[in-house]
């Protein structure tokens, strides 16, 4: 009886096709039911054995589809005929074999993720997609609720592992996980969290936030760590997990004391078998690290006591594993729980909602309010650390709880903290609600607390009087910021500048002496001396508070009592008056025949864009008319009541000035140095205290108390500048007036040259 191979190979594919797929679908089922992880039916499907067998069954499927159908071979191929009559089959063939064996190897497969163990090495093993990595999570998952303690030894160890390897090569640096590393850590602690625990198992003392600890390798903890971090313990919380609390809580304590230690600048440690010397840079980056990692603690006080865990709080509170007790996460001294009170009550910038942002509450929904919030109760557990120190017992006679702290060095803390420690006392004396706080906690008597109270009160009042001592002391002795003193000189000397530099290019300067003017010339003094008395720290580093304009206001102090002497000798000096309004400007100007090579025409604050319809504009004070009459545009002074007026002169009556050196003895006496060669300007800035001469003065004024002139500096400023006249000049005055007050009338404007002097 002849047998065909399609009798053969048809028979075997379609039994291959009638059990596998059942078989495949068997299993992807079984996979969901067993570790309830559709990641883990997705890894299964995209396995290399199952895509392999599935592309060869649909190609045996077409083949032998092709080989039933097959036409037969008509051409001759010499020796190759007989192959080519029977390829279909020889190709149907090793089809055949080949998905015989893809089944095998799915058959295997299926055993693989049928045993946990042998699943686990599978996943673990070679290079880790992170596909295959968010599978492991959901089947290691899986493994905590069954308590595979083989398979969950391995997955504690390869998390580790994994977890060591991402910090590889990151010692100094603050180093972020990936975020299916994230993922994964907050959904085994939320299994962890979630699952009953059992007498004996495994997972009892695996909390999987300590993963997150670097206890060898130097890494930092990254911001985003520490979120994560947040967001475990708040689970932990929900679940009312306080064993995996009390467990992180001690692994915390243990990798801050030992793994934590504070370097400084020079130490050498022992890392990966070398000896390093420890620089500044990572002696500052442990000191900070060191410090983020205490806050976060103190800030989780904070929450259990938004929680109301008194019982967990109590435990925390007291914990610790060494004799003598340490406790390194909870602040043990009056001088560790101060500075931390003083940066929550801070206005810093980089306060602005801080702890809202770091430190969220998840169930706290209270919008802008919810910083406020969270700051108040990390607040109220510094507050219980302080009645703390009352239960603690000193291990050495020189322990000294209540010790204050050191003041801060620069004024503008000192200031922060004295304006920040009375809303500490006024918070122990008037907020009812801490004892009754505290006593939940703490084994306090009712008198006790009271006694305790009164102590810190008087603690921190004495705090405050030192800090009032010593900030007067240090505003005493604050140096001179050489940065601000120059400012100070700059500042007055450009502005200076810039206005007289429109008098410079205009009028002409005083080439002699006041003796050897001409007797047609009278000389004015236009002196100018100004001081002021200011904080020293407005001149000094380190300030208070911020300063600001205080030498632009001294400047314009000597610009306006200039303008007011120069203008005031203008408004003296006899002359022909109109009063016009500003539309008949340029035709009264007109009439007065005006020649631009000998007259000069000044405008004191005259707006000459509303008198003329076109100008060209020179530059700052000078302005052209059409036809070439030149404008000059000055500053006027309202208490001369000398603006918008135009002043008509000749050329040479200008006046003169001369800017000539202060006298001697007031340079002495002020200590003045010149600032600005081109105008004589001297100008100083004189501690008073390092004065008694100049203090006394000040002092026998009576506008300001000695206490107040020790703290303070003179700043002064003098121009001595003379101003000389032609006597008997022709000169007119063209008032601007509103076209209320105004006269419209030209008829009795007469050319200059006819105007009588």
């Amino acid at each position: 009886m002849d047998i065909s191979p399609k009798d053969i190979i048809i028979p075997i594919a379609t039994a291959i096709l009638g059990v596998a797929l059942p078989l495949l679908l068997g299993v992807i089922q079984r996979i969901d039911e067993k570790y309830e992880s559709t990641r883990l039916m997705k890894q299964f499907i995209n396995e290399r054995a199952t895509k392999c067998f599935g592309g060869i069954l649909v190609a045996t499927i077409l083949l032998l589809f092709y080989l039933l159908i097959a036409p037969p071979n008509k051409n001759d191929f010499g020796i190759f005929t007989e192959y080519v009559n029977n390829s279909a089959v020889i190709i149907a063939t090793v089809a055949c074999v080949l998905l015989c064996f893809s089944f095998f190897k799915v058959i295997w497969l299926i055993y693989i993720y049928h045993n946990p163990i042998n699943l686990q090495e599978h996943l673990l093993k070679g290079k880790i997609k992170i596909e295959t990595r968010q599978a492991w999570f959901e089947f290691f998952a899986s493994m905590l609720k069954q308590d595979n303690v083989n398979v969950l030894s391995k997955g504690f160890g390869s998390l580790y592992e994994w977890c060591a390897e991402l910090r590889k090569g990151n010692e100094w640096k603050e180093i972020q996980y990936p975020k299916e590393f994230y993922d994964g850590i907050i959904a085994l602690n939320e299994k962890l969290c979630s699952q009953k625990k059992k007498v004996v198992s495994i997972s009892n003392g695996n909390d999987a936030l300590k993963i997150f600890f670097d206890d060898m390798q130097l890494t930092i903890i990254h911001p985003l760590t520490f979120n994560k971090i947040w967001i475990g313990l708040n689970q932990q919380l929900y679940y009312n997990r306080k064993d995996l609390i009390l467990e992180y809580w001690g692994a915390a304590h243990q990798h801050l004391s030992f793994y934590m230690k504070q370097y400084y600048e020079g130490d050498r440690i022992t890392h990966l078998d070398k000896t390093i010397t420890i620089t500044r840079e990572q002696a500052a980056l442990r000191h900070k690290s060191r410090m983020d990692f205490k806050e976060f603690h103190i800030a989780f006080g904070g929450l259990l006591l938004y929680k109301k865990e008194y019982e967990l709080l109590n435990h925390i509170l007291f914990y610790t594993n060494t004799q003598p007790p340490v406790y390194p996460l909870i602040p043990g001294r009056l001088s560790e729980i101060i500075p931390v009170y003083m940066e929550l009550l801070s206005f810093k910038p980089e306060n602005v909602m801080k702890y809202e942002s770091r430190y969220p509450f998840i169930d706290l929904h209270d919008g802008i309010r919810n910083d406020n919030i969270i700051n108040g109760y990390i607040q109220r557990y510094l507050i219980l650390t302080m009645f703390r120190l009352f239960q603690l017992i000193p291990a050495y006679t020189s322990d000294n709880f209540f010790e204050l702290p050191g003041l801060p060095s620069s004024l503008s803390d000192k200031q922060e903290w004295i304006n920040s420690i009375p809303i500490i006392i006024e918070k122990l004396e008037k907020d009812t609600t801490i004892p009754e706080m505290v006593g939940k906690i703490l084994p306090m008597e009712a008198g006790e607390l009271y006694m305790a109270k009164k102590k810190l009160i008087s603690l921190l009042e004495s705090l405050l009087e030192n800090l009032k001592t010593a900030m007067i002391q240090q505003k005493e002795s604050l140096p001179l910021s050489q940065e601000k003193t120059q400012k100070f000189s700059h500042t007055i000397s450009k502005m200076i500048e810039y206005e007289f530099s429109t008098y410079w290019s205009i009028f002409p300067q005083i080439s002699v002496e006041d003796d050897a003017m001409p007797s047609n010339y009278i000389i004015h003094d236009a002196l100018i001396v100004k001081y002021e008395i200011e904080p020293t720290e407005a001149y000094a580093d380190d300030q208070t508070m911020g300063y600001s304009n205080l030498d632009e206001v001294l400047a314009q102090n000597i610009i306006l009592e200039f303008r007011y002497k120069w203008l005031w000798h203008f408004a003296r000096q006899k002359s022909q008056s109109y009063n016009l309004t500003a539309n008949k400007v340029a035709e009264a100007l007109k009439k007065m025949n005006l020649n631009k090579e000998k007259h000069v025409i000044l405008g004191f604050r005259v707006n000459w864009y509303c008198c003329f319809q076109e100008l060209e504009k020179c530059d700052e004070s000078k302005l052209v008319t059409p036809d070439g009459i030149v404008l000059y545009d000055l500053p006027g002074e309202y208490n001369t009541d000398f603006n918008n007026v135009i002043v008509i002169m000749n050329k040479e009556d200008l006046p003169q000035l001369l800017f000539k050196k202060p006298e001697v003895l007031e340079t002495e006496k002020y200590k003045l140095e010149c600032i600005n060669q081109k105008y004589n300007l001297y100008a100083s800035i004189l501690k008073l205290n390092e004065n008694p001469d100049l203090m006394e003065k000040f002092r026998e004024i009576g506008t300001h108390t000695e206490k107040q002139l020790q703290q303070s500096v003179l700043i002064s400023a003098e121009m001595n500048v003379k101003v000389a006249w032609r006597l008997n000049i022709k000169m007119v005055l063209i008032k601007i007036s509103d076209s209320h007050k105004g006269n419209d009338d030209l008829s009795n404007i007469t050319p200059f040259e006819n105007d009588e002097k």
